[in-house]
């Protein structure tokens, strides 16, 4: 699903929760269930990329306020007065991160060009009568993505566009997944 509210670019999303500031995949303790997928922008905490704003310089950022972060702790961020080994690979990552996500940006806008996403919403019923309902949010339309030019299909499959169509689409089928966590009954 591609989140549109707030930023009307819009990037896609996963979906952990039905609620807010709900995660259905961590367990207590915030650990992570065993098997789950835990998505980069996740991973990455506590460090961020952060672009200069009067230059092209790129700093690498942390939340000082994380618990991963101690003064004097296990794992240095620095040795001798430069990255430590662990700092060069955090900093790898966050950069690969970084360019995963400008051709996400690309990916995004080459969708919306080709006016295959459309509007969607979900309205579920939990236990108790809790109701839930998500807005704001676009998925791909597989009758207009059947009806692209062929020219295109293969601009996006030689981009690698295709196989994250094919994931988006058969992601939106967990929707049932996050029900039976969220303690679901009847229909979704």
């Amino acid at each position: 699903m591609i989140h549109v509210n707030g930023d009307e670019r819009g990037m896609p999303l996963a979906l952990v929760g039905l609620r807010s500031h709900e995660n259905l995949f961590v367990e207590d303790g915030g650990i992570w269930a065993e098997g789950c997928y835990i998505p980069a922008f996740v991973r990455r905490y506590p460090f961020v990329l952060l672009n200069g704003d009067d230059s092209d310089a790129i700093s690498l950022c942390f939340d000082p306020t994380a618990e991963q972060i101690q003064s004097g702790g296990a794992q240095a961020l620095f040795e001798g007065g430069n990255p430590s080994g662990l700092l060069k690979s955090v900093a790898k990552f966050c950069a690969s991160y970084a360019r995963e996500q400008n051709g996400t940006r690309r990916f995004v806008a080459a969708l919306r060009e080709a006016d295959v996403l459309i509007d969607r919403t979900v309205d579920i019923a939990l236990r108790e009568g809790e109701k839930v309902a998500m807005r704001g949010f676009r998925v791909i339309d597989e009758t207009k993505l059947k009806a692209l030019p062929d020219e295109v299909i293969v601009e996006w499959w030689r981009n690698g566009w295709m196989a994250a169509i094919h994931a988006h689409m058969v992601s939106l089928g967990n929707f049932g997944r996050l029900y039976v966590r969220a303690g679901g009954r009847g229909e979704l």
